[in-house]
């Protein structure tokens, strides 16, 4: 079944030679989100190849927190500046949470080589502004194994950790053994503080200058100084991230062995801007001949409820309208024709225009290169019905007929749906249905055979053989016709540049059912 629907768990302990006494402390199961990537992250090895079994065993992944190593050594374990523990707040007590930090520690790296850990995760930045993390490195074994800008910390964010994502690059400042005070510990040269915006500026870089998609950006250049950068693969984007990654890298000529806490990865100073949303309705009435409806709302990039988070606002802005009509066009009629012909028509539009452009998704609209009348999202929806379009009877008192022609009724009804937007340029659904039916009631021709047998009258117990009856003719009699008919058209857009235009997609279908 696998580790999903684990029921419960036993514990065997055999071959015991001599008596002996257990105390058992407290049985976990620890979470571990971060994992090792056991394969190599050189640009030059294509496709990656796997790390060999020492590589792997000189490479461990753990945690270090403030209530078990505040007494490490050499160095030991406090919070990052401006951190505070959370409190849990008891009835009696108030409990301080632990604090703890990703650790990697790798021994004899060689010069060039990377070793990561990877998280995968689903995830929208778009909504803030900065991405900030924490980084410690120190030497392993001796203090100045490893020298400052050595060793270079990197963080990737994408689709992927191979070929579509985003690379952060920082040299690490080393914390020297002995160093006791937070800012000596968590230098804060080492601090990754990336503004969001500057990534999608980053695309569009890459573009300007003519740049491959599938290679690295900017390149790396050998001898070129160590500095925070930050560069680009294929094509990410921060609406859909769908993995994490931390590594260190060698930097230096020689191998070396070291130690990396990384701690609070997160985005801060979320998109504020004001936003506004309205909305509209309006109703006339026209005695019995006609009431129409108006309605119509507006709302601007960022627009969200009290209980929205920061993500779930909106990414659009919106206009929409929509008129709704019910005619009786017979009230226009002579009295004597006695036609109803109800009608009902209504109609609508809505145009979503994005914050982002749709080609990249992580760069304003504004600053990128689709057309306005390409990116808007646009909709149009029209209706025309006419139901149970018949003739109604005048004179109460004539006997009817089965000709006469208020035992027809008619209706039609056609509903169509125009889209567009940047995926499709033109997308048509139409549905339209036509009915009669034919109705005719029959005058009954009821035989009683024992209404007049007086001894079936006279006892209660054979009042249910006086009422019977039989009737010689149908109640009524119908036939219903429908014609019913939908055609679909779509036309994708072709979103490669040089691609011949795609074909238009069809489908018509009809059926027509009597009864």
């Amino acid at each position: 079944a696998g580790f999903t629907s684990i029921r419960f768990m036993r514990m065997f302990l055999t071959k015991f030679k001599i008596p002996v006494v257990l105390r058992f402390g407290e049985l976990q199961l620890v979470r571990g989100d971060w994992r090792r990537y056991t394969k190599t992250l050189d640009d030059a090895i294509q496709p990656p190849q796997g790390i060999t079994p020492i590589q792997n065993q000189n490479f461990e992944v753990g945690v270090v927190n403030i209530e078990e190593n505040e007494d490490r050594q050499p160095i030991p374990y406090v919070l990052p500046p401006g951190i505070k523990r959370e409190r849990l707040q008891g009835s009696t007590t108030i409990q301080q949470q632990n604090e703890q930090s990703l650790s990697v520690k790798v021994t004899d790296l060689e010069p060039g080589e990377t070793r990561a850990v990877f998280k995968n995760t689903t995830f929208d930045i778009r909504m803030y502004k900065q991405l900030k993390m924490f980084i410690h490195a120190e030497s392993i074994g001796v203090s100045d194994g490893v020298k400052d800008d050595e060793l270079i910390g990197i963080v990737r964010l994408g689709s992927d950790t191979d070929n579509n994502y985003y690379q952060i690059e920082i040299p690490l400042k080393i914390t020297p053994f002995g160093a006791q005070i937070a800012e000596d510990i968590w230098p804060e040269l080492n601090n990754i503080i990336a503004s969001i915006e500057n990534f999608g500026h980053l695309k569009l870089e890459r573009i300007d200058q003519g740049a491959a998609v599938n290679e690295l950006f900017p390149l790396p250049v050998p001898g070129e100084p160590t500095e925070f950068r930050i560069r680009i693969k294929g094509n990410p984007n921060l609406s859909n991230i769908r993995t994490f990654m931390l590594a260190v890298k060698n930097n230096s000529f020689l191998p070396k062995s070291m130690e990396l806490w990384f701690n609070e990865l997160r985005v801060s100073d979320f998109d504020n801007d004001g936003s506004w949303a309205a909305i509209v309705s309006a109703d006339a009435n026209f005695a019995d001949f006609a009431d129409i409806s108006l309605t119509g709302s507006m709302h601007t990039i960022g627009f969200g409820s009290l209980n929205q988070s920061v993500n779930e606002r909106s990414m659009d802005e919106l206009k929409q309208y929509g008129v709704v009509s019910n005619i009786n066009i017979g009230q226009l009629l002579p009295r004597r024709v006695s036609l109803s012909i109800p009608v009902n028509f209504s109609y609508g539009e809505e145009f979503r225009d994005p914050k982002y452009d749709p080609q990249y998704e992580d760069v304003l609209f504004e600053k990128g290169n689709t057309n306005s009348d390409v990116s808007r999202d646009y909709t149009q929806r029209k209706s025309l019905n006419l139901i149970n379009v018949r003739r109604n009877k005048t004179q109460f008192n004539r006997k009817p007929h089965f000709y006469d022609v208020e035992n027809l009724s008619v209706s039609y009804l056609y509903n169509e749906i125009y889209h567009r937007d940047y995926n499709i340029q033109k997308f048509i659904d139409q549905k339209l249905r036509a009915s009669a039916n034919y109705n005719y009631s029959f005058q009954p021709m009821v035989i009683e055979p024992f209404k007049n047998w007086g001894l079936a009258s006279e006892k209660d117990y054979l009042k249910f053989i006086h009422d019977f009856n039989l009737n010689l003719l149908p109640t009524s009699f119908s036939v219903n016709t429908n014609i019913i008919r939908n055609y679909n058209e779509q036309l994708s857009r072709s979103l490669v540049e040089g691609l011949p235009e795609l074909p238009t997609l069809k489908q018509r279908n009809f059926m027509s059912v009597s009864y």
